[in-house]
């Protein structure tokens, strides 16, 4: 049998260091009497779930009675983990989200954090990840922040800090998880440059869907939504043709003053609002579901990402949170999308569709 032994007697980049064994899998069988085999082989720069460089070793030979000069024919593959900038990430999806990204470090690498003034928690997080760069909108915490990192990433702060970061580092998906419209013009940028969006902040298309949606048919963008709503519309319609679509239903729980009488309602407290029966999420759209506004925002999300006229989506309440929203098609049938509630498992899909990530929530 053939001799295993480092694939590269003379380095073929300039940049080769050190290789470790990591892996060997049969691809196929060739012929009866012998095989191809591929010896996968890492670069060691951090450490195993650091790296940004995986190569690939193919050494093709007939384990009997392959000649020598066979046995020399070899490929090299330079494989690219996905580069992935949060912008939001020190609040509750973006949280979720790195929760996710740790599960998929051998495919995903964060190379850009954003926050708006929670400048310890995005330390915290960047010396974990070491990302190119970070952004904090808050100037005046700047010297705080530089002052907790553990490293020497580039740093943006301002009102443009979350642009020119998307501006700077090239990326395969951005995130979009900023509250509010502070994420906006981030967001139209990252269209613009054609990036997967996967898209949390609702505000972005309620205040600007007429701007982003054209931008994203122009450029290319894949706008895959987060909103747990929203992405069970996504999959459910993938089940027909766009134009086959009677309406959409959107589910809601009804937030924690669903049983509560008028008379009970005047003495609620912020406390009561927040503490919503299902879902776990930051404060605004926590509040927000309290007094149902969320809900009329997701209406008009709806219908700037699928295209549907607002009179055609529907509101339910549906107090378990299990079904996330459903279509209906014109020949009567219904597609439902259906799940735990954990914001872990439409953040997963938004970065691996058309694939899923097994376990997602766990």
């Amino acid at each position: 049998m053939h001799q295993i032994r480092s694939p590269f007697p003379a380095p073929p980049f300039q940049d080769w260091q050190g290789y470790q064994r990591v892996g060997e899998r049969r691809l196929h069988h060739y012929s009866a009497a012998g095989d191809r085999r591929q010896f996968v082989w890492i670069r060691s720069i951090d450490c195993a779930r650091r790296l940004r460089v995986v190569d690939t070793y193919a050494d093709t030979y007939d384990s009997l009675q392959v000649s020598p000069a066979a046995r020399g024919s070899r490929t090299y593959h330079r494989i690219m983990r996905k580069r992935v900038i949060i912008l939001g990430a020190t609040g509750s999806i973006g949280q979720s989200a790195l929760s996710v990204l740790d599960g998929l470090a051998d495919e995903w690498e964060v190379v850009g954090l954003t926050a708006c003034s929670r400048y310890d928690d995005l330390a915290r997080q960047a010396n974990r990840l070491r990302p190119r760069a970070i952004a904090l909108a808050r100037q005046d915490c700047v010297e705080s922040l530089t002052g907790a990192l553990a490293y020497s990433p580039t740093v943006y702060t301002g009102h443009t800090a979350l642009v020119e970061l998307i501006d700077s580092v090239d990326c395969d998906c951005v995130i979009s998880a900023v509250v509010g419209h502070g994420g906006l013009a981030a967001t139209i940028r990252a269209v613009e440059l054609g990036r997967r969006i996967a898209l949390a902040n609702k505000e972005a298309l309620v205040t600007a869907g007429s701007v982003i949606m054209p931008l994203a048919a122009k450029s290319g963008a894949a706008i895959i939504p987060v909103d747990s709503e929203h992405s069970a519309i996504f999959q459910a319609m993938h089940a027909g043709r766009a134009q086959d679509v009677r309406r959409i239903i959107l589910t809601a729980s009804g937030g924690p003053f669903r049983t509560w009488s008028a008379e009970a309602l005047e003495s609620a407290t912020v406390d009561d609002a927040l503490r919503h029966p299902t879902w776990d999420m930051g404060p605004k759209i926590t509040i927000d579901s309290a007094t149902m506004m969320n809900k009329a925002l997701e209406i008009v999300e709806a219908r700037w990402l699928f295209d549907i006229p607002a009179d055609r989506i529907e509101v339910v309440i549906h107090p378990e949170s299990i079904i996330h929203s459903l279509v209906e098609f014109t020949d009567g049938s219904t597609i439902a999308q259906g799940s735990p509630p954990d914001m872990r498992i439409p953040i997963a899909l938004s970065l691996a569709w058309p694939q899923r990530v097994a376990d997602a929530a766990s």
